[in-house]
This record gives structure tokens, C-alpha cells and sequence, in this order.
């Protein structure tokens, strides 16, 4: 089973970020997740998916989307028993980059 980590996302405004899900199962060595954006809040109407992908040691990088757009995340998984993750989203067109941290919750 896999633990979840609760993550504000970041854009260039901390007070306009999306809210983010990151899935990590430690015994498939996998992660995945969701950045969501709130049009009322932020001004996007298209969430990004973390699609999933291999988790090497503490470190992850993958596939990421929106529902017309393609892009890569990557991040890891820090501090005593990997309570807390961070990491970017990259898309080539840079309208939906952004960072993301928390803790495992």
C-alpha cells in the first residue's frame, strides 16, 4: 500500500498554487500523483497528472500532463523516514511549470 504525501504546489505566486497528491508505494518502488488547480484560486482550468513511475532509491522523474499539453517531473523524497517530498514539472511551453514540497501525511 502506498503512502500519500499532501504537497502545495508552487507557481510563481505561493499563495495561488495548486494542491497536489503524490502517491509513493514503497514496496513497488512507484510514484504518481495529481497537481490540482482551482480556477476560482489560480486562474488554470487544466490539472497535471505525475503519471507513474519508478522510484530509484529517493529519487523519481517521469511523464507529466495536462489534458492538452506534455511534459516531465521530477523530484525525491527527503528527511528521516522520507516524511517530506519535493520536486518541478516541466512543460516545453512553460505555461504550466511549477514546483512542489510537503509532508507524508
Amino acid at each position: 500500500m502506498g503512502d500519500a504525501y499532501w504537497v502545495s504546489g508552487m507557481t510563481g505566486n505561493p499563495s495561488r498554487g495548486g494542491k497536489t497528491t503524490l502517491n509513493v508505494d514503497f514496496d513497488q518502488k512507484s510514484v504518481d500523483g495529481k497537481i490540482e488547480f482551482s480556477l476560482l484560486n489560480d486562474g488554470r482550468s487544466q490539472d497535471i497528472t505525475l503519471h507513474r513511475t519508478q522510484l530509484n532509491g529517493t529519487e523519481f522523474k517521469g511523464d507529466a500532463s495536462t489534458l492538452l499539453e506534455k511534459g516531465t517531473y521530477q523530484g525525491g523524497l527527503f528527511g528521516n523516514g522520507a516524511k517530506e517530498a519535493a520536486g518541478i514539472v516541466d512543460f516545453n511551453n512553460d505555461s504550466y511549470d511549477t514546483s512542489f514540497g510537503g509532508v507524508r501525511y
